[in-house]
């Protein structure tokens, strides 16, 4: 996937959490990973179905997008303070 397109999803995911009253700044799947793993059934619900949705382009991508926000990865290659 282009680096370009990549940053589209990872905004559209976050305009999606931030429209249902999460973090702005964490997707919706790093969201759905962190809750699932506090226990939250629809959560877990939501990652199966998420990590469905994903599976052709990667495994386990509800964990994927959360070990990015923790390392903060999400960034691009050029961005620098």
């Amino acid at each position: 996937m282009s680096e370009y397109l990549n940053n589209l999803c990872i905004a559209l995911s976050q305009l999606i959490n931030a429209l249902l009253f999460g973090n702005p700044d964490e997707t919706f799947a790093a969201r759905c990973y962190r809750n699932s793993y506090k226990g939250s059934a629809t959560a877990k619900l939501m990652c199966k179905i998420l990590d469905f949705l994903f599976k052709p382009f990667h495994e386990n991508h509800c964990q994927k997008m959360h070990e990015e926000e923790v390392l903060d990865n999400q960034q691009g290659k050029d961005y620098d303070i």
